[in-house]
């Protein structure tokens, strides 16, 4: 029977992707995110596509700026009806913090629009654990 949730990964974490371009945040980011699940670290939209295309994913940290292709753009496209991405949860990340980007964000799919510079990492795990334990 198929189900939308994704197996486990090989170390029986559950697998998040974390798409954010700038090196300290990731770094930070990543470290926390290691202590509780298996994390894939993507720097653009390309590596974005890539690390879905490796395998199942099971929430996606989404930062809106990124090199080659904004978020917003990248999150309608992985989002499209019938897409084999479209049921993963993602939480966006970013330091855009105006109401339009909110409401675009969440119109889009993604389940909570996270500022950067309010958020602290333990509450970055608090807030994807509220999507993982459904």
């Amino acid at each position: 029977m198929m189900t939308d949730t994704p197996a486990p990964s090989a170390s029986g974490q559950r697998r998040i992707l974390l798409v954010e371009d700038d090196d300290f945040i990731s770094a930070v980011l990543e470290k926390r995110l290691r202590e509780h699940y298996d994390v894939a670290l993507a720097k653009s939209a390309e590596a974005a596509d890539a690390a879905l295309a490796a395998g199942p994913v099971d929430l996606i940290l989404l930062d809106i700026v990124m090199p080659d292709e904004d978020g917003f753009s990248w999150l309608e496209r992985i989002k499209a009806k019938d897409g084999p991405h479209q049921n993963i949860p993602v939480i966006i990340l970013s330091n855009l913090d105006q109401r339009e980007d909110v409401e675009r964000g969440l119109k889009l799919g993604a389940k909570e629009y996270l500022v950067k510079g309010y958020m602290l990492p333990e509450e970055v795990v608090q807030k994807i654990e509220t999507y993982l334990s459904d």
